[in-house]
């Protein structure tokens, strides 16, 4: 997992339209998280209320990407690494 930058990929796909659908009817949110996703995060940190009542529907048509909290994603810093 790390930070992206430079220019960002247009979203303006019908990946947005479909889910805008499933309940993400503000353009900014389903926006934000097609930036996430074309961008290729891994994460996509958020308190909005709207994701997490969305959550297994969003994830479902996002597979590369996980919804959450941002203690979740401090947790999981916190954890120690095993593997290899």
């Amino acid at each position: 997992m790390g930070a992206r930058t430079g220019r960002l990929a247009s979203p303006f796909t019908a990946r947005e339209v479909y889910l805008k659908g499933l309940g993400l009817d503000d353009d900014s949110d389903a926006k934000h998280l097609m930036y996430a996703v074309t961008n290729g995060c891994d994460r996509f940190v958020t308190l909005d209320p709207h994701f997490f009542s969305r959550i297994a529907a969003l994830e479902a048509r996002c597979p590369s990407i996980r919804i959450v909290r941002p203690s979740e994603l401090a947790a999981e810093l916190r954890a120690p690494v095993t593997g290899p």
